[in-house]
């Protein structure tokens, strides 16, 4: 962090302004739950970074972006925002698709996600998977939920093809498959996702899919 930007008070609260304004400055992200912040990076992080978790976000990303070329929606990976809940949630998805304004996303700041990735580490996967897919699955935008396991091959993967509809999860366990994205009519395999990255033996997969 510069000498010029001000430390992160993690015992005051901030509002969604002053919030907004810690982040244009601020060399570590922070995620906001109603006045209170978090960091997403450092050592006093919630989510750690590794070598496979930054490759299979940017397989992800590069795949989207190369598919959705020309068609209105865009592809922001986690340095940009997502609000959960307006003035009060806001946190930042390894990757987020938006096909609703040709302005969201504008500003580092996502209103109205359609799809989002979260690349699970060991620190994060219980948050993700329980609080965190809890309010994705209640922003009327969202239509697609991607959680992707980084030490085995495990994706899975919640649709719902309205706002109204019942959320569906399908779970992906082998390399031949392929991830279906319907709202954005296309798929990834998941040779690309998981392309350059050492994942476990077979009794590592078995036994951290028994904790699902």
């Amino acid at each position: 962090m510069s000498s010029s930007a001000p430390s992160p008070d993690y015992h005051r609260l901030y509002t969604v302004e002053e919030y907004f304004a810690l982040e244009e400055v601020s060399e570590v992200r922070h995620e906001y739950h109603k006045g209170e912040i978090f960091p997403l990076d450092g050592p006093r992080a919630r989510a750690g970074s590794t070598f496979a978790h930054n490759t299979i976000k940017q397989n992800c990303v590069i795949g989207l972006r190369a598919a959705l070329k020309g068609s209105g929606c865009r592809v922001f990976d986690e340095n940009v925002r997502t609000e959960m809940e307006p003035n009060a949630r806001y946190t930042y998805p390894d990757v987020v698709v938006t096909c609703e304004s040709s302005t969201d996303g504008t500003n580092r700041l996502v209103r109205q996600p359609t799809l989002v990735i979260e690349v699970l580490s060991d620190s994060t996967a219980a948050y993700d998977r329980g609080v965190k897919l809890d309010q994705y699955m209640r922003l009327p935008s969202m239509r697609q939920i991607i959680l992707i396991h980084q030490k085995f091959p495990l994706i899975q993967s919640y649709v719902r093809p309205n706002e109204t509809a019942a959320w569906t999860v399908i779970s992906l366990r082998d390399l031949a498959d392929v991830l279906h994205l319907p709202i954005l009519g296309l798929e990834l395999s998941l040779a690309l996702i998981y392309d350059e990255v050492t994942l476990g033996p077979w009794w590592v997969w078995r036994n951290d899919e028994e904790k699902l």
